[in-house]
């Protein structure tokens, strides 16, 4: 077996540097329409930015389901690592987690749902359908 390098004859595409892959901002994210958390006496539904997940924070969710007390709450610790504000700053620490544990379940569900779509960890509703057409 030999160490060749398999060359194109295509034009080749511009190789990016160390400086360009670190500047550059690849983390996207949705907003998601939360009615149940908008402040009362406001008309239109407030959101939450959900942001995708840096390699650090994939590799710690990860690491997390191995053990038996993050296991359980691995819903609400997606949602708080994702959750950023409008700059990308993080809305939650790891000390507010189990305090979110106190909020409407059937948000978290949704919040979650658009994550792991966004993080790569589901297909988005209808995704396989499309595919079987």
């Amino acid at each position: 077996m030999t160490n060749e390098k398999k060359k194109t004859t295509a034009t080749p595409i511009p190789l990016l540097s160390a400086e360009e892959i670190l500047g550059s901002k690849d983390l996207d994210y949705v907003d998601v329409p939360v009615p149940e958390w908008t402040p009362e006496g406001e008309s239109e539904p407030r959101c939450v930015r959900m942001q995708v997940m840096s390699a650090a924070q994939a590799m710690g969710f990860a690491a997390a389901q191995e053990d038996e007390e993050q296991r359980r709450l691995m819903m609400i610790k997606l949602v708080a690592d994702c959750a950023v504000d409008a700059e990308g700053a993080p809305l939650f620490s790891a000390e507010n987690v189990e305090a979110l544990t106190h909020k409407n379940f059937r948000v978290f569900q949704r919040l979650q749902a658009e994550a792991l779509v966004l993080n790569g960890f589901a297909k988005e509703a209808g995704e396989d359908e499309e595919k079987n057409d």
